[in-house]
């Protein structure tokens, strides 16, 4: 299967993606922020936030998912 996406650079030490390690101590207590900075980039394209914010299963699977991170 071809999967097209956009790629700025060929050059592997240009074009790299980086993880955040959760488990890290000083992660433990934050991991959820990288979620939160996904829903306001996501929000911020208004096609996509009126179709994210009009879909109540896809608002309530998201925030289910949020809970998750939210430790307790």
């Amino acid at each position: 299967m071809n999967v097209p996406f956009l790629c700025g650079s060929l050059d592997l030490h240009q074009n790299f993606h980086q993880v955040v390690d959760c488990s890290h101590e000083s992660m433990k207590d934050h991991c959820y922020w990288p979620i939160i900075s996904d829903l306001i980039n996501l929000l911020s394209h208004e096609d996509i936030a009126y179709k994210f914010l009009s879909d109540m299963k896809l608002v309530t699977m998201w925030l289910d998912f949020l809970s998750y991170f939210q430790g307790g």
